[in-house]
This record gives C-alpha cells, sequence and structure tokens, in this order.
C-alpha cells in the first residue's frame, strides 16, 4: 500500500497536471443530467485515479478537464476529493464519439498566451502544466492535440483502446487510418493501458519505443476484515452456495446479457448456483425481465453500490466473470484489477486487457472461443471446484501485489509525468 506522501508538505508550489477527458457525462450519470453540479459527487475511473495521485504525490495540483451538455459557458467546481472539475460546454447536441468544444480549445490557448507574455515581460516564470490527454474514439482529441502541439506544449496521451470496426466504417477510417497516426506523432508519449495496445502502437503505427510506456490504472484495494460467511449473512446471501459476480455497466457491449441467456439453463437447473449481477445501464431492465420470465430466484441484479460494499460483494463470491469478448475495447478492466486484489478468481475471454490480468489456470481461466455457452459451462465447472478456488484466490492476491500495486502504477504515472515535464 502507497504511503500518503502530501499530507506532511506545506507551502510548497505544485506543478499543475491538465486531466482532460474531452467528452460529457450525462449520458453515463442521470444525476450530471438533472445538474452539473453534482459532479461534485462523481465516482468514476478518472476521479478515482486524480484522488489516488493527489493523495499520493506531493509534486502535482490536479484540474480535471470535460465537456457538458447542460451549460452554456465554463464552469469550475470542486470535486468532494478536493480537485477541482473545469467543464467546457459543447458546441452543439450531439453524441459520442462528435461531441467538440470550442471553449475548451479556447482556454489552452489563452493558457498558452499567458504563459508567452510572462516570457516576453521577464516576469517570474511558471511551470508550464503537464497535459495529460485521454484518447479513445473521441474526435475531441483530435483537435485538443493539434491545439497543445501548435501551443508548443508538451502532452502525453493516455490509449484507452478502441479499433476499427465495420459498423462505423467511415469514423473508423477517419480516426484509426487517419487521424491516430498523426495525434499519436503530436504527442510527446502515448501510454496504451494493456500489452495488446501497446504492441499495436509499435507495431501497426510505427510509434519509436521511448516513446510509448505501458501503464495500466491505479487501482486502490479497499480491505475487508470479515470473512466471507460474515459478508454473506451481512449482505443476505446464501452461506453455502457457489456465488457468482458480476460488476460493471449492464450494457450492449459489456456481453452480460448473452451471458445471462447462456447461464440460465444452469441457474434452473443448479440451485447450488447463485449469479449476482452489480450495475446499472440500459440492459439492466432486460435482464430483470428475464429473470422473472424464467422465475429464477437465484440471480439477481443489485443496482450501483459504494466502492467499500462492493468491495464487501468481492469479498462474499466465489468467482468473478468479464463476459466481454470484444478484442479491441478493453484498456485496464478495472473491476478485473479490484476483484484479482480482493482475491477472487476470474473467467474472462482471452482478449487484451483481460490476459494481461486473468493467468489461465493460476488465478482464473480464460475461454479462447467466441462462445458464450462454452464460457458459461466454463464458469459452472469452475465453480464446483473449491480446492482450486481457493488456490486461484490466493494467486490472484500475489498476481495482484506483483504487477498491478498502487505503489508500482504509481512510480510509473510519476515517471510518465517527469519526461513530459522536461519536453
Amino acid at each position: 500500500m502507497v504511503k500518503n506522501k502530501a499530507s506532511g508538505i506545506l507551502n510548497r508550489k505544485k506543478q499543475k497536471v491538465m486531466f482532460v477527458l474531452p467528452h460529457t457525462f450525462e449520458f453515463l450519470f442521470p444525476k450530471i443530467k438533472e445538474d452539473i453540479k453534482n459532479i461534485a459527487n462523481l465516482d468514476h475511473f478518472s476521479t478515482r485515479y486524480l484522488d489516488f495521485m493527489q493523495r499520493h504525490t506531493n509534486k502535482y495540483e490536479f484540474e480535471f478537464w470535460v465537456l457538458s451538455s447542460k451549460i452554456k459557458k465554463p464552469v469550475s467546481i470542486r470535486h468532494k476529493h478536493g480537485f477541482v472539475i473545469r467543464a467546457f460546454p459543447t458546441d452543439f447536441p450531439s453524441f459520442l464519439p462528435l461531441e467538440t468544444s470550442r471553449s475548451m480549445l479556447n482556454e489552452i490557448s489563452s493558457i498558452c498566451k499567458s504563459q508567452s507574455r510572462e516570457r516576453n515581460g521577464k516576469a517570474a516564470s511558471k511551470q508550464k502544466p503537464i497535459w495529460h490527454l485521454n484518447s479513445y474514439y473521441l474526435i475531441m482529441s483530435d483537435f485538443l492535440s493539434a491545439s497543445l502541439k501548435k501551443n508548443k506544449q508538451a502532452f502525453c496521451i493516455q490509449h484507452r483502446g478502441g479499433g476499427f470496426t465495420l459498423k462505423a466504417l467511415p469514423y473508423s477510417v477517419y480516426k484509426y487510418w487517419l487521424m491516430n497516426p498523426i495525434v499519436f506523432r503530436r504527442a510527446s508519449l502515448v501510454v496504451p493501458e494493456n500489452r495488446d495496445e501497446e504492441k499495436r502502437l509499435l507495431n501497426n503505427y510505427r510509434l519509436p519505443r521511448e516513446k510509448v510506456i505501458y501503464a495500466p490504472n491505479p487501482v486502490e484495494i479497499i480491505s475487508v476484515k470479515q470473512s466471507k460467511q460474515e459478508l454473506r449473512k451481512k449482505l443476505g446471501l446464501p452461506l453455502n452456495k457457489s456465488i457468482i459476480l458480476y460488476a460493471g455497466r449492464l450494457m450492449k457491449g459489456k456481453g452480460v446479457v448473452h451471458l445471462f441467456d447462456a447461464m440460465k439453463n444452469h441457474l434452473r437447473n443448479d440451485k447450488g448456483l447463485v449469479f449476482l449481477m452489480i450495475g446499472d445501464g440500459d440492459s439492466r431492465q432486460r435482464i430483470e425481465q428475464m429473470i422473472a420470465q424464467e422465475k429464477l430466484d437465484n440471480a439477481r441484479v443489485i443496482n450501483w453500490v459504494s466502492r467499500e460494499k462492493l468491495f464487501e460483494y468481492y469479498g462474499a463470491a466465489d468467482l468473478f466473470v468479464h463476459p466481454n469478448m470484444n478484442t479491441k475495447f478493453e484498456g485496464t478492466p478495472n473491476a478485473l484489477v479490484e476483484a484479482q486484489g480482493s482475491g477472487l478468481p476470474i473467467v474472462g475471454f482471452d482478449v487484451g486487457g483481460v490476459h494481461d490480468i486473468v493467468k489461465h489456470s493460476y488465478c482464473g481461466e480464460l475461454e479462447k472461443t467466441k462462445d458464450m455457452e462454452r464460457f458459461a459451462a466454463r464458469i459452472v465447472a469452475l465453480s464446483k471446484k473449491s480446492s482450486l478456488l481457493r488456490k486461484m484466490s490466493n494467486n490472484a492476491r500475489k498476481n495482484y501485489e506483483d504487477n498491478y500495486s498502487s505503489d508500482k502504477i504509481l512510480k510509473t504515472y510519476e515517471k510518465i509525468y517527469e519526461l513530459v515535464n522536461r519536453l
């Protein structure tokens, strides 16, 4: 566990890091749609990253830049964890990945002009901010990288996945064949979240080795003191059944609807199995209807819970499942790291981002086919092997400590910021 470095450092000027995630959050979080001020309570991988970094490094002050479709002019809101969120209005009503904001681009130009005036006037020079861009399939990332390059700002791009798809052929050609090679070359550093994306950057995009630094998300584990049986009593779960857990968005593309469809016969025929799905999304109602139609009392959807409560569910479960079989759109699945750090064996598909975390037959199992029926059968078969699950549980914790513990990841991100700062 990382020690808090920042608590004992006073009166020291910190360098700003602008962490830019250029999309809106209203579509993901209805409370933000109701009132932008509710973004102060946003719980997202980005806010967890910023909270983690500001608690464990004394060098940097973080700002979180986002877009909003609910505002007419930029607003600054302090997040509950202390950092400032700067929200910029979108130019026109749109949808991912086509949201843009001239207001955000204008603010970058304003900051850069202020730096130029200081240099020309020989004023006491402030440190340049470090720009940390996040890149998925967002068109705004293209404009931001162009603006930063034009204004001679060093920046890193965190590449979180995405890839060519025939379902959006024109945009795929634009984004992945035309723009990504340009955007990645504009950046000072490119930071892939998994080893498959690292290989793609080096081999397909031909980026120099020194420009690419692999870094998964930092994921902190909440320690739970109670035993599995105590947690099951507390959560109202059966004491002597095999509990299979999914936690994440209940939406198209995550695979959870197809998994439940493949699991329903197993659940109907084996009352010793319990399938819990924690999360929300546009597929939640459909899953709940399927549970009702099948009259299954050993399957349940649970709405989002606090992180503390989520780790109690990790501690109460026997097995974690990750049914996303898409080979292109996984960066670092944070729920896998959380589950593994909590000692849960994992069953997932053998795809990028997942096979970095899950070592087959060591701390879980990987399904190499794209067959959801075989995936479900693999889950059920492993759930019956109690001695193997105990061994995998110990291995899961060790794999987390060896490869994903927060102190290791912290050092990597500090190195990234130091390198960007020198450029």
